[in-house]
């Protein structure tokens, strides 16, 4: 079943073009502003906790001062919005990525009239399924070395978050290597026993890596739309 396609006409595909051109420009911002005012606010909101346990601790004795702060350190911070915030980040970065993939595929098979669609190919993942599309029906050159290799981590990872609660159990043995083989091709994140334990620098990693896709994609687009419309 071939999915829904764009009209085959010049003027509409350019259009199509245009829009995801601009939508990739917000993804350049989009991305790194969320993430980066979010996490100042859970930092601050921490700090405003902390400063407000230990105005309440002023007048506490000296050798009590530091016991009572670390028992009633606002952990919950860092114990449970923090995660939830990288969680919901890496899933998110993710789905964008995943949404211009679809929409460039979309594009691509009428600028490019492929045979079939990319949901008609046959491959083990997601990613193998974009990246056999695109290289061998839409004809688009290879991108950046790597790049397919560190978007199938990202799934890897982004499906333990999104469909596991971030946890991994002992037993689930070829799993959890290749969830260790996906953390460490980002780094910024570790495996704690059974749960995925995630870093800022993680999210800024798929922050990036989204922006690569997505970037291209919207340069292979071009180039294929030069090719078929070489009078712009």
């Amino acid at each position: 079943m071939k999915s829904i396609a764009l009209p085959a006409d010049r003027d509409l595909l350019l259009f199509e073009l245009d829009l995801f051109d601009e939508s990739v420009a917000e993804v350049t911002t989009g991305l790194n502003g969320y993430h980066r005012i979010l996490d100042g606010l859970l930092q601050s909101a921490e700090l405003q906790d902390l400063d407000r346990l230990k105005e309440r601790l002023a007048d506490a004795p000296e050798f009590h001062y530091s016991t009572i702060l670390d028992q009633s350190y606002p952990y919950w911070w860092q114990d449970h919005f923090v995660p939830q915030f990288r969680a919901s980040f890496v899933v998110w970065a993710i789905s964008v990525a995943e949404l211009h993939l679809a929409w460039a595929a979309r594009i691509a098979e009428a600028l490019c009239h492929t045979a079939v669609s990319v949901d008609d190919i046959r491959a083990r993942s997601t990613v193998k399924r974009y990246e056999k599309f695109f290289s061998k029906l839409a004809r688009f050159d290879p991108p950046a070395e790597g790049l397919w290799e560190r978007l199938a981590d990202a799934y890897t990872v982004r499906n333990t978050l999104a469909h596991a609660g971030a946890y991994i159990p002992f037993e689930a043995a070829q799993r959890r290597e290749a969830l260790e083989r996906a953390l460490e091709t980002f780094g910024s994140a570790s495996l704690d026993e059974v749960v995925v334990k995630l870093e800022t620098g993680f999210c800024e990693a798929m922050t990036e890596l989204t922006q690569s896709v997505c970037s291209y994609l919207q340069q292979e687009l071009r180039r294929a739309a030069d090719h078929w419309f070489p009078d712009g």
